[in-house]
């Protein structure tokens, strides 16, 4: 394993060149995604916080519609209380 952080590296025959993240790695689209788990709100924070997203809003009917249709198609019974993460390119 290496560290990446303290870790030295010698180049030899090679042009180091800093890239933004975008340029080397594809980012996913922005979506949401739904976690089928029973969270309280802090480990729903911590969760998606981990995988680089955000809580989604539902500011406004259209949005509540669309979240909807996703909790319909990937599950059948929703009346728990599930966590959704909301994934925006970075």
């Amino acid at each position: 394993m290496v560290d990446w952080k303290k870790s030295k590296w010698r180049l030899r025959n090679m042009v180091s060149e800093e890239m933004d993240r975008g340029e080397v790695c594809r980012e996913p689209l922005p979506r949401e995604i739904l976690f089928p788990s029973l969270q309280n709100f802090p480990e729903l924070v911590e969760l998606c916080q981990t995988l680089r997203g955000r809580l989604v809003d539902v500011a406004d009917e259209e949005v509540q519609r669309r979240l909807l249709k996703i909790y319909r198609r990937q599950i059948r019974d929703i009346s728990g209380v599930y966590g959704t993460c909301n994934f925006n390119a970075i």
